[in-house]
This record gives structure tokens, C-alpha cells and sequence, in this order.
């Protein structure tokens, strides 16, 4: 299986490829120069996308890392002796309570 950002790069490659005909074309250009600088983006696109991608998945990751620190889920021991120490762990009310 390929890294995300592998994956990410190779579409931004043909992202910026198709771009470059669709803007040739729509401006009116012969289509032997849209096709020379179509595949001049595309070359220079396949050497800086996977550079983007990189920094976009390190991003991610990063947010992620600290996301998860700041709001870790707690495991089921520690939600078993939180319950063990709170009043009425059973979920029942003392007799002081529940005469009021």
C-alpha cells in the first residue's frame, strides 16, 4: 500500500496537468503548445508535489499527536476506579438523599 503522501503527490501531479490543457485549450492555443507546457507542469509538478504532500501529512500527523494528548480516552481500569471511588458507585441514592 502506498503512503498518503505518495498518494496526495501523484494527484496533485495530475491535478496541475490537467489544469495546464484545460487553460491552454480554453485560452486558444495551438494544441502542440498546450501540450509542450502541459507537460513542462507536469514534470515540474511531479518534482515540488511530493515536497508539498510531505508537509501536509506531517501537519496532520502532528495535529493528530497533539489532539490525542490533549483529549486521550481513558481506559476501561481507569474508568472502573474512577467509578469505584465516587459515592454511590452503584448509581443507587443513600437514604439521606432519597427521602428528600
Amino acid at each position: 500500500m502506498q503512503s498518503p503522501s505518495r498518494t496526495i503527490a501523484i494527484v496533485l501531479t495530475l491535478g496541475a496537468y490537467a489544469v495546464a490543457l484545460a487553460a491552454g485549450l480554453a485560452s486558444g492555443n495551438d494544441a502542440g503548445v498546450v501540450l509542450g507546457r502541459a507537460l513542462i507542469v507536469l514534470v515540474l509538478a511531479q518534482l515540488i508535489s511530493p515536497l508539498i504532500a510531505r508537509a501536509g501529512e506531517t501537519a496532520i500527523r502532528e495535529h493528530m499527536r497533539d489532539h490525542l494528548a490533549r483529549h486521550a480516552v481513558p481506559s476501561l481500569d481507569q474508568i472502573k476506579s474512577r467509578l469505584a471511588e465516587s459515592p454511590a458507585a452503584d448509581g443507587t441514592l443513600s437514604t439521606e438523599e432519597s427521602q428528600d
